[in-house]
């Protein structure tokens, strides 16, 4: 290369985000501690010969060299275009209908049923370098106080569209997450459910398998959710009140009704149930009576929620706090909590608090909104 051609020197660190931006912006970029600079003017490359001259004679001398400062520039992301990405359309290879049993391509995107009173966002400061070793990203995404995503809401099966049926077929054996796998992941940074998940996905075929899938469904919606076993139906919700477990507490001085309330808040068991039983003798009838009706009123409260769905509102919500984090890397560092009391952003640094007028919302990794009604 010639000095008059467009210039651009980066030593082995510099990875494909640096030439992006170098290519969209043309502006000069220096991230320290990683040597590389991007040029892009003849003036900027005479500067930098100088400098380098200037450097070798004062080594050849013994001379201090000034250091010289280069603010780096840090890239800014919109949230809005955070949140385009996670609910963009997602295209499915390989995908086997239950109808027809053929593969093709799907089309499948992510909405949310229902908004609930508070919800917490994850920002993914993070990526994964050639040796998987978590690095951490330097990236400015400042959250918003008021968010507003009812547009995101899902709007069920529209005129024209028929639901999938239910897979029919015999559920496979269960696969036990193997623990080595789920313990390398979780170091990495990801929860202790969604290494699960990658252990049974891939059939427990190795960290790195379990690595490219994590990579592949961490923004699934269930990703972080604990994995749930089928239940057979056979399989009653609560076990049967045992009548010879009845006989022996009346045996016992207790009346059946008095015996079977026992068994039942101690899920059948005699001995616990005995207990229980003994423990309230002075208020028993009064203790049954309140063991009732919070029985009572769980079976509505689940029965209202099976029948209007769970807590749900408009889509607007306010922000009440965050946790960031001090330090370079993943390893090491330090965080704390920015929380909006009466009006006023506090700032929690272990036993240190105090009022802050500018919150850093741009470098949170947990978000803590809540609903506005």
């Amino acid at each position: 290369k010639t000095k008059r051609e467009v210039g651009f020197w980066a030593w082995r660190w510099c990875n494909g985000s640096c030439i992006v931006f170098h290519l969209l912006t043309r502006r000069p970029i220096a991230f320290p501690g990683h040597c590389v600079y991007l040029f892009s003017h003849e003036q900027v490359v005479e500067e930098y010969e100088m400098r380098k001259q200037k450097r070798a004679k004062l080594q050849e001398t013994g001379g201090a060299e000034d250091q010289e400062e280069i603010e780096p520039v840090q890239l800014e992301v919109p949230f809005e275009a955070c949140l385009k990405h996670f609910f963009r359309q997602r295209e499915i290879a390989d995908f086997t209908s239950p109808v027809t049993k053929e593969k093709g391509t799907a089309l499948t995107s992510l909405r949310i049923s229902s908004f609930p009173k508070y919800l917490v966002l994850q920002m993914m400061r993070f990526q994964f370098a050639d040796d998987w070793t978590p690095v951490k990203l330097d990236v400015l995404v400042e959250a918003p106080e008021r968010l507003e995503i009812e547009r995101y809401r899902g709007v069920g099966i529209q005129e024209g569209e028929l639901e999938l049926p239910e897979n029919t077929a015999s559920a496979p054996p269960a696969i036990v997450p193997d623990a080595a796998i789920v313990a390398q992941l979780t170091e990495m940074g990801f929860s202790e459910n969604g290494a699960k998940r990658a252990a049974v996905a891939t059939k427990n075929a190795g960290t790195e398998e379990g690595m490219n899938w994590v990579l592949e469904h961490m923004n699934d919606a269930d990703f972080n959710n604990p994995i749930v076993e089928q239940a057979t139906p056979e399989a009653p919700s609560k076990p049967a009140i045992n009548r010879e477990h009845v006989s022996n507490l009346e045996a016992m001085g207790f009346t059946a009704t008095q015996a079977e309330a026992a068994l039942g808040a101690t899920d059948g068991n005699i001995e616990r149930a005995a207990d229980w039983l003994f423990a309230r003798m002075d208020n028993l009838d009064q203790a049954i009576a309140e063991l009732k009706n919070a029985n009572q009123q769980a079976q509505d409260q689940s029965a209202e929620q099976d029948l209007n769905g769970l807590s749900d509102g408009k889509g607007n919500y306010e922000l009440l706090g965050f946790i960031s984090h001090i330090g370079k890397h993943t390893q090491v560092g330090h965080y704390v909590a920015h929380v909006k009391k009466s009006g006023k952003w506090i700032l929690y640094n272990d036993d240190h608090v105090a009022i802050t007028k500018n919150p850093p919302r741009d470098l949170g990794y947990l978000y803590m909104y809540r609903r506005l009604d």
